[in-house]
């Protein structure tokens, strides 16, 4: 049987939970609002429709990251799998169910919010585009504020071209190329 995948984009109802399974597995939860929106009446503001609440659960590293970074508020976007859940209730003896998204990834909604990230046993930080918080929990009270980014702060005076400083820089001479001169010779790759 096929599992498809889904992709949910909303924001966090409450602080996620974590539960400890066994000594090396656990599962953090929590509630993802997620909804649509359409423009309102007034320049600026929006409305929301179709909101839907779900549970999100995550497991093993997943629910470990999540359970540090993770926040109420934060937008978060989660892939996963939809699981029903079914049990009987103990009290009325009678068939319950839910619908549940459980989660193989978790990342900032990347149009709320600029991110740095390391690799697990460092810290995470997320901050807001517009906005006076940092998720809690994610960076340590030691850390500078992030610099300021923009052309000035990369060393270009504003209404300059902001310089691409995603590659290292380079002397310009290529590695592995040859001159051309023999024609004949099969390349290198």
């Amino acid at each position: 049987m096929a599992q498809h995948s889904f992709t949910l984009t909303g924001n966090i109802g409450a602080d996620p939970t974590y539960h400890g399974v066994s000594e090396s597995n656990g599962v953090t939860k929590f509630r993802l609002c997620a909804n649509r929106r359409r423009p309102g009446e007034k320049e600026g503001t929006w409305i929301d429709y179709d909101t839907l609440w779900i549970e999100v659960q995550c497991w093993g590293r997943l629910a470990e990251n999540a359970r540090r970074c993770l926040r109420k508020g934060m937008s978060v976007l989660v892939v996963g799998t939809v699981i029903l859940e079914t049990w009987t209730d103990a009290e009325t003896d009678t068939n319950r169910s839910r619908i549940v998204l459980k989660a193989s990834h978790i990342g900032p909604d990347l149009n709320r919010y600029l991110t740095t990230t390391t690799a697990p046993g460092g810290e995470i930080v997320a901050q807001p585009l517009n906005g006076g918080w940092v998720t809690s929990g994610c960076v340590p009270a030691h850390c500078p504020a992030p610099a300021e980014s923009g052309p000035a702060a990369r060393g270009g005076a504003p209404g300059q071209s902001p310089q691409d400083d995603s590659h290292p820089r380079s002397d310009g001479q290529l590695v592995g190329a040859g001159t051309g001169a023999d024609a004949e010779a099969d390349p290198p790759f």
